[in-house]
């Protein structure tokens, strides 16, 4: 067998990763948040494949940290992982051997200890982490897909009403034209109900050239593959971010220790969320609470849930295509019709 050679560093979603060849296969490996980090990864999978090791639940953790590491300040990434290692434990255990019976034995455990927010957050976190174990092919089968949530969550996330949200709304657009990137991501995320990650790493190209749609791949699920509309209250704001940057720049962004653009972090996103709520007089919200605004007001304009969840991202466009005959229009309607509850008004295609 040919001798595995190392290629990179190649800059990767606003980190690194290198390129392991070893005859016709090909490997990338996970992507870090420094080129040095990156380098300790790579050389960790050479010597696996010349010295073959077992990859244990451990290892696959500390990758995971590293991912995480590219989009959320580093207290997120501990509550994260902290919230892992409650329901996997067994750092030493090869992670191929992780399976649905440890799962479902591990949450278990943790309903007779924590209250159901906790839990169900800790399961929430898990379930994601398969999903990102199952992308990279080290597991066969997410083993905590099957597992339920159980009891009930608490009354939730502040919400606002429908005139704080135009108060609200008000603001960010008026600090967003004032040049506050982060008021107008957090515009972006209410009245376009996306992920605050899926502008963040969004790209000058991703914008159609009329500048009335947001191309966005490589979303947290399937279903989050999408091009919605953009607000006409957006499009300038957005057209001026994207000014004079090549295609491939980010549209918003910030600068490492090397002066090397790389992606804001969510939290930054909740920053400006809080900042405009002071400044508008309303209850503190979270960015999250935005995208369920988002879907509130479509529904309470008339949108069907399933229309809505597609404009989210939540599930299979298979599903809302039974009720509709044109694709895309679909989350047009969600966008226009929470826009239009804010008493902003798109303008036609």
């Amino acid at each position: 067998m040919d001798k595995p050679k190392l290629y990179g560093p190649y800059a990767h979603r606003g980190g690194f990763r290198f390129l392991i060849v070893q005859g016709q296969e090909r490997t990338a490996t996970p992507s870090a948040p420094t080129e040095e980090r990156a380098r300790q990864i790579a050389e960790a999978f050479l010597r696996k494949l010349v010295q073959p090791q077992v990859l244990t639940v451990g290892m696959v953790l500390d990758q995971y940290s590293d991912y995480l590491s590219l989009m959320n300040k580093p207290t997120s990434v501990a509550t994260a992982m902290y919230r892992l290692q409650t329901l996997i434990p067994q750092r030493a255990l090869p992670i191929k051997r992780l399976t649905a019976r440890h799962c479902e034995d591990a949450y278990m455990e943790l309903v007779k200890r924590q209250k159901p927010d906790t839990h169900r957050n800790a399961l929430a976190v898990a379930k994601t982490f398969g999903k990102w174990c199952l992308e990279r092919k080290l597991l066969a089968e997410n083993p905590f897909a099957a597992v339920k949530p159980l009891g009930k969550r608490s009354r939730g996330k502040v919400q606002l009403t429908r005139d704080e949200a135009r108060l609200w709304l008000t603001e960010a657009l008026a600090q967003a034209r004032d040049g506050s990137d982060g008021a107008l991501v957090a515009s972006m995320v209410l009245l376009m109900g996306i992920r605050p990650s899926e502008a963040l790493l969004r790209l000058v190209r991703d914008i159609d050239d009329r500048g009335t749609r947001l191309r966005i791949r490589e979303a947290k699920t399937r279903a989050g593959d999408r091009d919605p509309k953009i607000p006409d209250v957006l499009r300038k704001l957005i057209a001026a971010r994207c000014e004079g940057k090549p295609r491939d720049a980010l549209i918003f962004s910030t600068q490492d220790r090397t002066g090397r653009a790389i992606p804001r972090k969510a939290d930054w996103v909740l920053d400006a969320v809080r900042r405009i709520c002071k400044a508008s007089g309303v209850p503190t919200i979270c960015t999250y609470s935005l995208r369920g605004l988002h879907a509130d007001l479509a529904i309470e304009a008339g949108t069907v849930p399933d229309v809505v969840a597609e404009s989210l991202g939540h599930t299979s466009k298979e599903i809302t295509m039974g009720h509709y005959a044109k694709p895309g229009t679909l989350a047009d309607v969600t966008a226009q019709r929470a826009a239009q509850q804010l008493g902003v008004c798109d303008a036609p295609n």
